[in-house]
């Protein structure tokens, strides 16, 4: 009882941070509307599509579909605004399961109400799920289009449809501008013309198999409401090599071979390399070769993937590639996707490669880190993560304050079981993710002293059997220095056409061979970027440095950034398992956001309500720009606002209590920043 009421009441909080549209409409501008409960998946192999989450949306369509509100047979969403832009036209949605859906948003009638007050109801009766789940079957082909020509997509048959179903296929940019939109009844492909995409991009598509339960055709003349249930497969179109990067997502910096080389040894091994330590995990789209001859190895504390072909490659052949994101993709290890890349390389005839190729290579990235990691490869780690919006000390971050995980990733090895054992008698098994060779475990805490408590300080031993074991020591993560901005406030009023010396906190205690400081910002929605260290410059940070200069014209004014630098203590073992190399550690790493010219980024950040059912209180907190209050408002209709309370930051957080137990039916909060 207690977490359906919690879970109401975060849904409300949610409801009443949406506003309602006020500019005046009429009904007869709506070109559509509906409600529709879907399950979404992800594909990014050609493998079948895997589930994520489920949605509930309303939309109505139409130059003219401001004011619109949704009455419901909800218990909480009585009456629901419909005021976020969705192209033409304004939504409503929630997400979470399928039955969590169900439970806050039953059958029933649904009616949209429109600023003329012409109503229009839909029976949204308990239906089915349409069948199969949709997926691409020419998945490959979606990696590497060439958008001067027609590209067909080619789908699964929608086998199930009925009289009142159809296939939707929508494709958006990387702004969420639509690009492409279409829809049909049968058939099993789509084709979109020449010219649609751009050269270059990366686009989000969603193929949806929608089956319609209820229709209003009367209402709205000329117009088709209806209310169904749809299953949603997302993935992405490429039309050309994607390493841009920016809005703190990971990129990758380079590849070897590198994009377009010739005459590429065929026993070379081929190298990612990463702008920031990555989850130990990858999805890789082959051309030209058997994807299931590769193996790989993370190595240089994520930030390196190799990938070895067993045999060796076909002579003069064309190898390419393209590196997903995405939830079961590349991301890095705060779980931000990868900017997806893709590129080629042609191979010699010869093992040892020819004049441009082979080996290394000469790629002004991979300066002073010519030697790939090889073989097969294991890890114990503590990671710490903080966050920092003034020049007073960084905060624990709110999500994922503390975390600990262990890999292992074997090579040209039998491996059945990995286990993990160190003091206390810990005994960890790693699980082996599915269709790869990793094994992975890993778990999230409240503190570095919670984290320390279960994993306390001392040696580890990976045992990988049968192939061997290692041991390593692994620190204390409350060791570990917090990372600290000392300029943060004067680096928000950056002056990008001049050079900035960026001061931070020493990293103390920094003494081991692979220890380092890493220093990442990118602007959002442009490749422009500051790596410290970078290997395409080279651009060196030593252990030992507490400043670094951003130099001038790296970022454009206006350019909203975001940031992080991390303290990382690493040890490495060689000689315990043959042709393996065992790593343990710990990382600090403090994130930052801000906008040139002055001032942090206007976004809010939110953690979820708390509730305590004792007292009846549900505790708000926000992370709010320096400088800024935040101001709780509330509401019993949606209708009418009352300030009741303001929250100034304390260590970049602003905390607001609010009692539930006032009293009224219906309590909705909403924020504004000041």
């Amino acid at each position: 009882m207690m977490d359906l009421y919690s879970k109401k009441l975060r849904i409300a909080a949610l409801a009443g941070m949406l506003l309602t549209g006020v500019d005046a409409a009429r009904a007869a501008g709506i070109t559509g509307f509906f409600v529709r409960k879907g399950q979404l998946y992800t594909q990014d192999s050609a493998s079948a599509p895997t589930a994520t989450e489920a949605k509930f949306i309303a939309q109505v369509n139409g130059p003219s579909s401001a004011g619109t509100d949704l009455s419901t047979p909800a218990e909480i969403f009585q009456i629901v605004p419909l005021d976020e832009a969705a192209g033409d036209g304004y939504i409503f949605h929630i997400e979470g399961t399928a039955a969590e859906n169900d439970s806050l948003l039953p059958p029933g009638n649904y009616v949209f109400r429109f600023a003329d007050s012409t109503q229009a109801p839909l029976n949204f009766v308990a239906g089915p799920f349409p069948t199969p789940v949709p997926q691409v079957s020419n998945f490959a082909a979606t990696q590497a289009v060439d958008p001067a020509s027609n590209f067909t997509l080619n789908f699964t048959p929608f086998t199930g449809a009925g009289a009142n179903d159809l296939w939707e296929l929508q494709v958006t940019d990387s702004n969420g501008d639509n690009a492409f939109f279409k829809s049909g009844t049968t058939g099993t492909s789509v084709s979109i013309p020449a010219n649609t995409l751009a050269q270059g991009e990366i686009y989000n598509a969603s193929l949806r198999f929608v089956h319609n339960v209820a229709s209003n055709t009367s209402d709205v003349p000329g117009v088709t409401g209806t209310a169904g249930y749809y299953n949603e497969t997302q993935f992405s179109i490429l039309t050309g090599e994607g390493n841009g990067g920016g809005g703190g997502n990971p990129t990758l910096v380079a590849s070897n071979p590198t994009n377009g080389q010739t005459d590429v040894a065929r026993n070379s091994t081929v190298m990612f390399i990463f702008s920031t330590a990555m989850a130990p995990q990858q999805s890789i789209v082959w051309t030209g070769a058997d994807a299931s001859k590769f193996s790989y190895a993370w190595g240089f504390g994520g930030q390196f993937l190799t990938a070895t072909y067993s045999g060796g490659f076909n002579a003069s052949t064309t190898i390419g590639w393209s590196l997903l994101g995405g939830p079961t993709g590349f991301k890095d290890l705060q779980g931000n996707p990868l900017t997806p890349a893709q590129g080629s390389f042609t191979t010699g005839t010869s093992g040892g490669g020819g004049s441009t190729g082979g080996g290394t290579g000469n790629d002004p990235c991979l300066i002073g880190t010519n030697t790939a990691p090889a073989g097969s490869s294991g890890s114990v780690f503590k990671m710490l993560q903080f966050v920092q919006t003034s020049n007073s000390a960084p905060v624990p971050a709110p999500e994922i304050p503390a975390s600990a995980f262990a890999t292992y990733n074997p090579t040209n090895q039998t491996v059945n079981s990995v286990h993990v054992t160190g003091p206390n008698g810990i005994d960890l098994t790693l699980e082996k993710i599915p269709f790869s060779s990793l094994f992975f475990a890993s778990q999230d805490f409240a503190s570095a002293a919670a984290l320390d408590a279960t994993f306390p300080a001392g040696n580890y031993t990976i045992t990988a059997s049968p192939a061997g074991s290692g041991v390593l020591a692994v620190q204390a993560a409350s060791a570990m220095p917090v990372p600290t901005i000392q300029n943060l406030t004067q680096l928000q009023s950056l002056d990008p056409t001049k050079a900035f010396v960026l001061n931070f906190s020493p990293f103390t205690g920094a003494s081991g061979q692979f220890d380092s400081i890493q220093i990442q910002i990118n602007a959002d929605g442009s490749d422009r970027h500051f790596y410290a260290p970078d290997f395409c410059l080279p651009r060196t940070l030593p252990v030992t440095a507490t400043s670094v200069t951003i130099p001038a014209n790296t970022f454009q004014a206006g350019d909203k950034l975001k940031g992080h630098i991390s303290f990382n203590k690493f040890a490495v073992n060689t000689n315990a398992i043959p042709n393996t190399i065992l790593s343990a550690g710990a990382t600090a790493t403090t994130s930052f956001d801000f906008t040139t010219g002055g001032g942090t980024g206007s976004d809010v950040r939110w953690n979820a309500p708390q509730f305590d059912a004792a007292t009846g209180n549900v505790t708000f907190t926000a992370q709010v720009p320096a400088g800024k209050t935040l101001v709780i408002q509330k509401s019993t209709d949606l209708k009418a606002w009352i300030q009741v309370g303001t929250a100034a930051p304390v260590g970049g957080l602003s905390t607001y209590v609010a009692n539930a137990k006032t009293g009224d039916k219906y309590a909705f909060f909403r924020a504004l920043v000041q």
